[in-house]
């Protein structure tokens, strides 16, 4: 078995894209990040949550006060890993948390002169496994680990857990492992939609007839029926013996069944913690005095902020000093929280007539403008002026 297959396992494995005989039972499907990615619902919350939180510019404090570092930032602040751009590492780190719920960021390139890895590899989860466990309650972790064919000690790595949940190992915490009945049924909803389609109509199929039929009859009828299928839905199916053909079973495109899609798609969200109507599948959600700002707001406040945490601490841990008043990172979401220019022009000079902010400091909060300052007169040469203006002294 080659290193790919050894790193990446069964979790590299394409999704099964192959019709299943009509004569076959349907299997369950499988449950896995490639197959969950296959439902809207699912890839429109990894998307959203890993795209808001990878545009955050970083900044790197220190001291009690937050002071921004008078220095360059830290090398793990502006790159975490060499060959990933920093907005790149974020998205698949922030993906990693919400499809696996634990991250592992490996250590490579070495250390520099102060003690701090070079590089942090994010790990795909099915390239790590734990070779000494620990407590069931989580209070000690294993020492070393497998990793892609090798082992690694735990101390060359850093483990992001977005919720270390009590009693839950790092490897079954994740929502395809709390969750995989529920989202085995949606994936199976999903499939049946999808067969629905190709099928040009129901998936499952009764012949009824009101003439008694001796068993070879009701076996060449089924088979009639089969066989006209597979050439497709313009070939009509013809029976005898007062044979009809109807549909049997759930018909997704009922008023009914599309109500129980969008509830499905809103028990996603909640399982990513977005709103239904964030995911374009309202269920109840109430809109009253809501506008853009308020609702960033919120989803900043009760979404993003447990997906970046997490970040911080680990990037903070490694850098040199204490990691709560010492040199830490901190994502800045300034931009991503703003009001309509409208309501920041209302309440800028109000705050600046308080005293709560100085003009330089709204130019470059607000605008992106540096500070204020004496702009030099423009001049020009005599020659270029109109020959009305010049003196006789030139």
């Amino acid at each position: 078995m080659g290193l790919v297959e050894r790193l990446f396992g069964r979790a590299g494995v394409p999704a099964q894209t192959t019709a299943t005989p009509r004569s076959a039972p349907i299997p369950v499907p499988w449950v896995s990040g490639t197959t969950m990615l296959g439902l809207s619902a699912v890839w429109r919350c990894v998307n959203l949550i890993a795209d808001t939180i990878s545009d955050f510019p970083w900044r790197e404090l220190d001291g009690p006060e937050d002071e921004p570092v008078r220095m360059a930032p830290s090398r793990l602040v502006r790159r975490p890993y060499e060959q990933m751009t920093r907005r790149e590492w974020t998205w698949r780190v922030v993906a990693t948390e919400a499809l696996y719920n634990t991250c592992h960021l490996l250590y490579v390139g070495g250390y520099d002169e102060l003690g701090s890895p070079w590089s942090l590899l994010p790990l795909p989860p099915a390239a790590i496994h734990p070779l000494t466990p620990g407590d069931p309650w989580g209070l000690t972790l294993p020492t070393e680990y497998w990793v892609g064919g090798g082992r690694v000690s735990a101390a060359d790595l850093t483990i992001i857990r977005r919720s270390p949940y009590p009693g839950i190992t790092d490897q079954t915490s994740a929502i395809l492992e709390l969750a995989r009945g529920q989202f085995s049924a949606y994936l199976a909803a999903d499939t049946h939609l999808q067969r629905y389609w190709a099928a040009g109509g129901p998936t499952i199929t009764q012949i009824t007839s009101d003439q008694e039929l001796e068993p070879s009859e009701a076996d060449a009828m089924a088979q009639r029926w089969v066989d006209r299928r597979t050439l497709g839905a313009d070939y009509p199916a013809v029976f005898g013996k007062g044979g009809k053909a109807e549909g049997f079973g759930a018909d997704p495109t009922t008023e009914s069944a599309v109500e129980a899609r969008r509830e499905m798609v809103a028990d996603i969200g909640r399982y990513f913690g977005l709103p239904s109507r964030t995911l374009n599948a309202p269920a109840g959600d109430s809109e009253t005095y809501s506008n853009v700002e308020n609702d960033a707001i919120d989803l900043y406040r009760d979404t993003l902020r447990g997906y970046a945490g997490p970040i911080e601490d680990a990037i903070s841990e490694l850098l040199p000093g204490d990691y709560i008043e010492g040199p830490r990172m901190r994502f800045d979401p300034t931009r991503y929280l703003q009001g309509d220019l409208k309501s920041r022009a209302e309440a800028y000079p109000a705050l600046i007539a308080a005293g709560v902010l100085t003009v330089d400091e709204v130019r470059a909060a607000g605008f992106g403008l540096g500070p204020t300052g004496a702009t030099p007169a423009l001049t020009a040469p005599a020659e270029a002026l109109p020959a009305a203006m010049v003196t006789i002294g030139g």
